[in-house]
């Protein structure tokens, strides 16, 4: 796995392969730091695609903790308009929160394809009501071992999931988990029946939602099986 600190102006991690058919740009969960993640898994994985993945919010930057889900569809949309100078063909997989991400994207035409891997739109949020401050900070919250700014938790609790999803109108694939018991589907059904995308196709996976390497690994080879497609 090779950072860069300057591709598509986003640091990141990229794998070149030798003769590539596209460029799939995976986008992680919040606060997923693939340095660390599950996720490496697919750097080590030999597949006909380079590969670009960068965080998408790690956990807050306290120097600017009012960062919002605008400034990410900023940075991404930048990645994917620098990106479709060099490919003709590009692919997308999100992860968790990322979802919420990709459905506000202006995605150019180069991007054929999308996989959703357990995309946070089809679960209940409820996230600010569940949180305290950090330290006497009013713009910085504790989430688990985790630090995030009120502005984005109070965002994921009145996203406008409802009316972005109508935006999926290129092929796309969505991977949805088990609960935490493992016994049953997290979706809510009527999402995927407002995605207006010609081929859409929805996968219940038989694990968590919190992937092993294992998992991982199987998942992106069936993603990019079906990416070859296009």
């Amino acid at each position: 796995m090779t950072k860069t600190a300057s591709l598509f102006g986003k640091e990141g991690w990229i794998k070149k392969a030798d003769k590539p058919i596209g460029l799939i740009v995976f986008i992680p969960g919040l606060f997923d730091n693939l340095k660390l993640s599950v996720f490496q898994e697919i750097f080590n994985i030999g597949v006909d695609f380079d590969i670009f993945a960068c965080n998408l919010y790690p956990g807050v930057n306290l120097e600017k903790p009012n960062e919002g889900i605008v400034d990410f569809v900023r940075d991404f949309n930048s990645v994917f308009e620098e990106a479709s100078k060099i490919y003709d063909k590009i692919f997308v997989i999100s992860y968790s929160f990322s979802s919420e991400v990709l459905l506000r994207l202006s995605l150019p035409i180069q991007v054929k394809a999308l996989a959703l891997w357990s995309p946070s739109f089809f679960y209940p949020q409820n996230i600010v009501s569940t949180l305290s401050d950090y330290e006497n900070n009013k713009d910085v919250l504790k989430h688990g071992n985790n630090l995030i700014g009120r502005r984005l938790a109070k965002e994921l609790d009145s996203l406008d999931t409802m009316s972005q999803v109508t935006n999926l109108s290129k092929p796309v694939q969505i991977y949805t988990s088990l609960d935490e018991r493992g016994e049953k589907s997290l979706a809510n059904p009527d999402i995927f029946k407002l995605i207006p995308a010609k081929e859409k196709t929805h996968i219940n996976l038989a694990f968590r939602h919190q992937y092993t390497r294992k998992q991982v690994k199987e998942l992106f080879l069936e993603t990019c099986l079906w990416f070859g497609q296009f």
